[in-house]
């Protein structure tokens, strides 16, 4: 009953639909990367947010002020 809809397809419409598939597949990988770096920037900072907001940078930032002054002391 099916058999009269069918039709055979053409080697040229397989290698179409695969290369949309492999065009598809790359725009996905593409935005995956994309993303992934985003997400990175916006870790790094949360991680600049946090490591500024530390004591330990507090510290480091007056001990440079204080090296300075005696640099320009001498």
């Amino acid at each position: 009953m099916y058999g009269d809809y069918l039709q055979p397809v053409s080697q040229e419409v397989v290698m179409n639909v695969a290369s949309m598939d492999q065009q598809i597949i790359l725009h996905i990988q593409r935005i995956g990367y994309l993303l992934a770096r985003q997400l990175q920037k916006i870790t790094l900072l949360k991680v600049f947010e946090c490591f500024e907001s530390s004591q330990a940078v507090k510290y480091v930032q007056d001990s440079l002020s204080i090296n300075r002054s005696l640099i320009r002391d001498t």
